[in-house]
């Protein structure tokens, strides 16, 4: 972890990627702890800044037993309700390391909130059926639009299995 003179912030580098180093003759930026803190830990794994939203799953009680042993992030909460059900809230700032561990749990998960991550899963969850069903290609693009980034899945299939996509799209829109 270092700052980062480009970006004019802290950032974490893979030693791995670095090809050249030089000596400066002015000294290293300190950074205080907390803001080293605030910038790398706050949020969901490998991504770095401040975390800026709260995920909140509840888990079944059949996989709460499993998952309530677990610790996703140091700042989560988590309690169970009267029904047995793990309620768990994570802080993030980018939601795919988040999603891949929320699509290991199957339906015995259910993002609660934000919106838009409850959303996610379930075209997640529609997309997967629906290549489980037919067979055919797809692929995630995604686009940069200023501060905004655009995500799309797209598949392709044959024409026969029409069906399974008009389906997969209804299921992704009523959410």
């Amino acid at each position: 972890d270092a700052w980062c003179h480009l970006r004019e912030g802290v950032r974490c580098f893979a030693l791995e990627s670095i090809r050249e180093a030089s000596l400066l003759d002015s000294a290293a930026r300190q950074v205080a702890e907390s803001v080293l803190n605030e910038e790398l830990a706050s949020s969901y794994g490998i991504f770095t800044g401040k975390a800026d939203k709260v995920a909140k799953l509840r888990f079944s009680p059949e996989r709460a037993r499993w998952v309530a042993g677990e610790i996703w992030h140091p700042s989560q909460k988590a309690s169970f309700d009267a029904a047995g059900y793990y309620l768990l809230e994570i802080p993030y700032r980018d939601h795919r390391e988040l999603m891949m561990d929320i699509l290991k749990h199957g339906g015995d998960v259910e993002v609660l909130s934000p919106m838009a991550l409850r959303c996610l899963k379930a075209a997640f969850n529609a997309v997967l059926l629906g290549v489980g069903v037919a067979v055919g290609d797809g692929c995630l693009a995604r686009t940069h639009h200023g501060e905004r980034t655009q995500e799309m899945i797209v598949l392709t299939m044959a024409a026969e299995e029409a069906g399974v996509l008009q389906a997969i799209a209804g299921t992704v829109n009523e959410q």
